[in-house]
């Protein structure tokens, strides 16, 4: 016996950071979120993710996975959109600099995610 037909690794991993962008970790909030949520349903294709399908994937590739997101995370550190001081990947709860001086205006942030995207299309 065979089961679906494999589910392609790139929308997976796409799946996987923005749902983890979102705060949404557990593989059965993001079975749900992918109903729920538009951007989960695009990336998706509106194909169903069943949610053992996306913890055995995290399983297999915890490693890669782990450094994907530390190069996600350096880049958006070096672009200024987090501050990676305050960064905790498991999510244990850590002191962080919340002074005027470590917040970005709107305009700002919107100026840098500009100045990223004329990079990617050039």
């Amino acid at each position: 016996m065979t089961g679906g037909a494999a589910y392609p690794p790139p929308n997976l991993v796409a799946l996987l950071l923005y749902c983890y962008s979102k705060g949404i970790r557990s593989s059965r909030r993001i079975e749900q979120a992918r109903w729920d949520d538009m951007g989960c349903r695009i990336i998706t294709a509106n194909r169903r993710v069943d949610h053992s399908t996306v913890a055995r994937f995290v399983r297999r590739h915890r490693a890669a996975l782990n450094a994907l997101f530390v190069q996600v995370l350096s880049l958006c550190g070096r672009r200024g959109l987090v501050d990676l001081s305050a960064v905790a990947v498991d999510g244990s709860p850590m002191e962080a600099n919340a002074s005027r001086d470590a917040n970005q205006r709107l305009q700002r942030l919107e100026e840098i995610v500009s100045q990223c995207e004329n990079e990617i299309h050039s």
